[in-house]
Formats: C-alpha cells, sequence, structure tokens
C-alpha cells in the first residue's frame, strides 16, 4: 500500500491492504478499480482524484499509470504513481481567488474614475454655457472633450473582460460619434473608420485617444464650413514594432504656407507632445491635388 494513502485511510505500510478494499465510497471504488484495468490494458495516462479518507477528510491526488512489459514488450502488469497535491491545489485555489478580488477591486477603480472624470467634464460644460466670454467657452468646451476622451477609457476597462487592455475599435466608434454629438446635428460628417479590433493598453490608449480627439475636433470646427458635407477619415495599423495612426479629411485643407513645427495651436502641440509619449512621430502628410488634411502618427508598440 502506498505510504500517502495510508496516511489519508489511517493504515500502516506493511498490512498491505489492497487500495480499493481502503475506499469507503462505492463511487470512488469504482473508478479506481476502472483506472487500474484500463492500465493493465496497457494505457498510460496521468488523472487527478479528489478523494475521501478516514482520517484525512479529504485530498487531491495526481495519478499516473504506466504499463509493466517484458523484454519482449509483452504487458506484464502495470504501475501507479501517486502524488499528494492538496496543498497545491489549495494554493492555486487561494491564488485564483485573490486575483478575482483584484480584478473586481481594478474594475471598481475604473468605474470610479470614469464617474470623477465624468463629473469633471459636466462641470466644464455646465460652466461653458454659463460663461458670458465666448473665448473661455470654446476653451471649456474643448477640455470637457479632452476629459470625456479619457472617461470613455475607463469606462472600456470597467465594461471589459480584460481588465488592462480594451478594444481600440470599439473605442473609436463611441469616442468619434461623442465628438460628433457634441458638435450638434449642424454637422453633416461622415466617418470612415479603417481599423481591426485591436486590444492596446491603458498606457497607449490614453495618448491615443486624446490624438484622436485633437485631431478630429480640429477637422470638425475647421475643415468644413458653412455646414458643407464631409468624411472624417480615421485609419489605424497595430504591428509588432511599430503602429500608425492616420487621421485625415476631405475639408479645406491647411493654410498654404503653413509649417506643422511652427504652429502655435494647443491641439497641435498637445498632439506632438502625445506622440513623444508613445516614442511616435507627428507629421502632416502631402495631400497632392486632393483637397483635406491627412496627419499621420508612427509610434512605437
Amino acid at each position: 500500500m502506498n505510504l500517502i494513502f495510508g496516511k489519508l485511510y489511517g493504515k500502516k505500510i506493511e498490512e498491505g491492504n489492497l487500495l480499493p478494499e481502503l475506499i469507503w465510497d462505492p463511487l470512488e471504488r469504482s473508478v479506481v478499480i476502472e483506472n487500474w484495468s484500463r492500465a493493465l490494458r496497457g494505457e498510460v495516462y496521468t488523472t487527478e482524484r479528489m478523494m475521501h479518507g478516514l482520517v484525512q477528510d479529504v485530498a487531491i491526488f495526481e495519478i499516473s499509470y504506466s504499463s509493466i512489459r517484458d523484454s519482449s514488450h509483452n504487458l506484464i502488469g502495470a504501475t501507479q504513481i501517486i502524488r499528494d497535491i492538496t496543498e497545491r491545489k489549495n494554493d492555486e485555489e487561494k491564488l485564483k481567488k485573490t486575483l478575482e478580488e483584484k480584478e473586481v477591486m481594478l474594475k471598481e477603480i475604473h468605474h470610479r474614475v470614469k464617474n470623477n472624470l465624468q463629473v469633471v467634464a459636466s462641470l466644464l460644460g455646465l460652466q461653458a454655457e454659463y460663461s458670458q466670454n465666448e473665448k473661455i467657452s470654446l476653451i471649456l468646451k474643448e477640455c470637457e472633450r479632452r476629459i470625456q476622451s479619457m472617461a470613455l477609457i475607463h469606462k472600456e476597462l470597467y465594461q471589459s473582460e480584460n481588465i488592462t487592455k480594451i478594444d481600440f475599435c470599439d473605442y473609436l466608434n463611441t469616442l468619434l460619434i461623442s465628438l460628433l454629438h457634441s458638435f450638434g446635428k449642424e454637422k453633416k460628417v461622415e466617418f470612415d473608420i479603417s481599423s481591426r479590433p485591436n486590444f492596446v493598453s491603458i498606457e497607449t490608449a490614453i495618448p491615443l485617444g486624446l490624438i484622436v480627439n485633437e485631431l478630429v475636433t480640429n477637422s470638425l470646427k475647421y475643415a468644413f464650413l458653412n455646414e458643407r458635407e464631409g468624411r472624417i477619415s480615421v485609419k489605424l495599423k497595430l504591428d509588432i514594432g511599430e503602429s500608425v495612426l492616420e487621421i485625415g479629411d476631405n475639408g479645406i485643407g491647411m493654410p498654404e504656407k503653413f509649417d506643422l513645427d511652427k504652429s502655435e495651436s494647443l491641439g497641435l502641440r498637445l498632439v506632438e507632445i502625445l506622440s513623444k509619449q508613445l516614442r511616435g512621430k507627428f507629421v502632416l502628410l502631402p495631400t497632392g491635388e486632393e483637397r483635406g488634411t491627412k496627419f499621420q502618427i508612427r509610434f512605437k508598440t
């Protein structure tokens, strides 16, 4: 009799009891007999069993069966190797429970951060409505949109099964609809989104989301004057090593002598800073004979 089973059933090794005789539970006994029968037929396999003993209430075993063959490869018996993995399984269960608790806590943190950011955004929006100064009102609205773009990321993380990454394609759809709504129904603009489901970390999602927010906001504000219809395209291609984000429109385009490096636009300066945060390069692409504007950010992933 195996020492481990002797401990489980309160028997000494020298007593020589057969294993099935020690197992008082009929179902467990039938499983053990079947396992031995499989081994004696030549099967080699490993299984895990939770067993109820007389001394130790419950134990979990890893049981490996293999065949014994003679020099002519004839089957003459079988062996059984038993490991008591109760402690390991208990540790795994404790670790699983701890991870689940941390996951719940992180989801709650994302939920609270999202709520707090939305409160700040709402306060800015409310202040913008009450401001008598149109310039200040516009600045407050822009700040509101920036904060909303970050709040959306925490909302996606809270709702996602993955608490460390979000599907940026889903996020883009939600963000662009939100931006269009913030400019009112007079904007007759279509969005062309080219992005496969791409999961990115929060460290990448926040600066990337703010970049999209700034460039799309610029297009909505300046590209389509006099309520003209237009299209804004957002293309994201994530690859190992380097990824590319392109945002463009078919609007009126940039001034003829526009120099991105000398621009005093706060939004474009913010995009430049965020691009460097992503270890990327922010450039204005030539559009040739086509009307409009196209920006590109190449960044490390």
